[in-house]
């Protein structure tokens, strides 16, 4: 077995301490093991290899059976770079306190809330979660997707009375005139070392020792100098060595409001000193009251009763023996390398994904989200048989697929859809494959993918460039584009293969997203001819456009065509009720004389909801289908409704710029032609009809299904 553990410096505090005791009792076992930390501050001795890293370096080998990491930022390291790791690596994180209370002591209610929800969701790369006590699994199996196990700190006692001369000069002055309450801490607010000053005023043969740094210390000097007992509080400030110190104690008190799983009681226990702390469910959990006496937390006159009671020799005598007895067998250093080996191992030999569901009952859920949202949509008649072709030739115990289609009458963002996935997603702890194609709302889905699946390989079609084209649009949606352009840059980052339809999108991904180009693959044919058998029809001098009208389907290219063209054709536009009113009330078409709120009498609307079949029938009635694309949007969008007209052997008049990259792969293959040259191509419908027919048959949707099914089984 060989593992990495990553920390974030080589620092003399609890956590870091935990992770040496580990990696030197792991050592000892001869388990190969490497050490990889962020800050050069060097205050530690590990037995072990060391390597400085930071977020934009790589590491010299990934090959490890188990990455261990603890704290914000190596859990972070571990969510940005767990791809480049083997499959078989295992990855585990260590929790050692409750990380929104820690933050709320040291920030703002909005920064603690950010901040604690970010890091969840970081820890949604990890394969397991260790933390401290039972109450923490409690606590964080709300908030937690991957598999929770408890494993106590251990701490190896070792004998060091190595003590500055000041330093014992001094304890023993203050043993020679007082009774010596003592703790070791990071002083914050959460250490709760104010209501020991409290308790100072009325017990008076007592002083008060602390060992430790922190921004709450000044306050504490205050509250010490105004009740007027300073002369009995010594904060000696951040020692190295704090084991020489407990022999001066004769009480060693936490009253704190929150723990994890302190070193410095297992500590005190181990060096024989009585302990009084709070009544908190660690440390309820962690020592039973024959052990550690509690006091009610808060409760001053609680706390200098219980201090009164460990005056008793006997039973001052008694609870040092039992707690010493617990630490031996359950908080020693051997022991907790022990128990994390044990789940180490036990990683290892898991093949399989803990899931509540199935692959295959995930993948139909997600399918039956698919065909309620998108049934009457012409491009499901495209990427529903590819995503079925796929599962069935992968095998829905193999790999997840989310295929989302976008299409004009369908409501991408609604809340129920997106609730399941979510719901879905976070109960799965390591993915196989993500097949997504890019939709008008597609940040809401991509944020999914940062939170949900980070562990899945992502297989992204990308046909419209979002959050690219909501810059073009008006003020609103620039709005959103700034808000989602950062979210965009993460989402591209986990993408693993990019298929794009145009060597033009691919080279503004190159330049847009600094994306490799070795990850971008152009497939231009995306029509399933399948899907239809309408090879000969007669003509019937109708064509149809179907799909939403504005700023990016860009009808005023057709309306100037129909002002100064004789339209000979009836003309179906099958859109929505507001795309309908933006095309009657046309200034352009009133100018031309037209009846304001009507449309031409050879435009027909038609919004009726039709399923697959139906839509199939409905679109066999026509000989040309119409595409819109406004200038602004070339080489950003390409509009996929192309491929259902292919689908039906209909070819395609494109409404837009000539030199677009859409019309230009219209011609190159003769699948359609511009607006402008109607009159010459307009009646050699047989013509294009055969040109995609052939086309097809050249290019083959099983070729790309194939191709995508490799890259899922590679």
């Amino acid at each position: 077995m060989r593992i990495a553990f990553i920390i974030t410096a080589l620092a003399n505090q609890g956590s870091i301490s935990v992770f040496k005791e580990l990696i030197n009792q792991l050592t000892l076992q001869g388990i190969a093991l490497d050490l990889f930390y962020f800050d050069e501050k060097i205050e530690n001795n590990f037995d072990c290899k060391k390597y400085r890293i930071s977020f934009t370096s790589s590491l010299k080998d990934y090959n490890y059976d188990v990455v261990h990491s603890t704290g914000i930022r190596p859990d972070l390291y571990v969510w940005l770079n767990k791809k480049k790791f083997p499959k078989k690596t295992k990855f585990i994180t260590t929790i050692h306190s409750f990380i929104r209370k820690d933050f709320n002591n040291e920030y703002n209610w909005l920064v603690s809330a950010i901040a604690s929800n970010l890091w969840y969701r970081i820890m949604s790369a990890h394969d397991r979660v260790a933390v401290l006590t039972n109450d923490a699994k409690l606590y964080y199996s709300k908030l937690l997707s991957s598999p929770i196990h408890v494993v106590n700190n251990g701490r190896t006692c070792i004998s060091n009375n190595d003590i500055a001369s000041e330093d014992e000069v001094l304890l023993r002055e203050i043993a020679l005139k007082y009774k010596i309450l003592g703790t070791h801490a990071k002083i914050s607010k959460i250490k709760g070392l104010n209501l020991v000053i409290d308790a100072l005023v009325k017990l008076t043969d007592y002083a008060f020792v602390v060992i430790g740094q922190g921004k709450e210390l000044d306050a504490l000097k205050a509250q010490a100098l105004r009740l007027g007992v300073n002369d009995r509080c010594f904060f000696l400030g951040f020692r190295t060595n704090i084991t020489p110190f407990f022999r001066f104690y004769d009480i060693y008190v936490m009253p704190s409001l929150s723990e994890g799983l302190p070193m410095a009681l297992i500590e005190a226990v181990a060096n024989k000193v009585v302990c009084l702390c709070s009544d908190i469910s660690t440390f309820k959990e962690i020592f039973s009251e024959d052990e550690v006496l509690k006091f009610e937390l808060g409760d001053v006159d609680d706390f200098i009763e219980k201090v009164s009671m460990l005056e008793d020799k006997r039973l001052k005598e008694q609870m040092i023996v039992l707690a010493h007895e617990k630490y031996l067998s359950s908080y020693t250093a051997e022991v907790m390398a022990s128990n994390y080996l044990k789940l180490y191992r036990e990683m290892c030999a898991t093949n399989e994904k803990e899931l509540p569901y199935s692959q295959a009952e995930f993948i139909r859920m997600i399918h039956l989200i698919n065909r309620k949202y998108k049934e009457d949509t012409t491009d499901s008649m495209l990427f529903t048989p590819i995503v079925e072709n796929i599962i069935s030739k992968v095998g829905s115990e193999n790999v997840c697929i989310w295929a989302q289609s976008p299409g004009a009458d369908v409501d991408l963002g609604s809340r129920p859809a997106f609730k399941l996935l979510v719901d879905a997603a976070r109960k799965i702890n390591r993915g196989d494959t993500i097949f997504v194609t890019s939709t008008p709302p597609h940040f809401v889905f991509m944020i999914l993918m940062i939170r949900c699946f980070r562990n899945f390989k992502i297989i992204f079609q990308v046909q419209d460039l979002y959050p690219d084209i909501l810059k073009i649009l008006d003020w609103r949606f620039k709005v959103l584009y700034y808000l989602t352009i950062i979210p965009s840059y993460f989402f591209y980052k986990l993408v693993d293969v990019f298929l794009t339809i145009s060597d033009e999108i691919k080279d503004h991904l190159i330049k847009q997203y600094n994306i490799s180009g070795e990850d971008i693959f152009v497939e231009e044919n995306w029509t399933d001819i399948e899907c239809v058998n309408l090879f000969e029809k007669p003509m019937a001098n109708r064509i149809v456009y179907i799909g939403n009208i504005g700023r990016a389907h860009d009808y005023n290219y057709f309306l100037k065509y129909i002002m100064t063209e004789p339209v000979t054709t009836e003309v179906v536009i099958k859109t929505d009720n507001s795309s309908k009113i933006k095309l009657s009330n046309s200034d352009k078409i009133d100018a031309n004389g037209l009846k304001q709120g009507n449309l031409p009498p050879f435009i027909k609307w038609n919004h009726t909801r039709y399923s697959k079949d139906e839509l199939s029938e409905f679109l066999s009635g026509f000989d040309y289908s119409i595409v819109f694309l406004g200038k602004d949007f070339d080489k950003i969008l390409f509009p996929c409704k192309i491929y259902s007209s292919l689908a039906m052997l209909m070819p395609v008049i494109f409404f837009g710029p000539k030199d677009s990259f859409v019309n230009i792969w219209l011609e190159k293959y003769n699948l359609g032609f511009h607006y402008k040259s109607v009159k010459e191509n307009y009646k050699n419908l047989d013509f294009y009809r055969k040109n995609i027919y052939r086309y097809n048959k050249e290019n083959p949707i099983e070729k790309k299904i194939e191709y995508i099914t490799q890259i899922i089984l590679k």
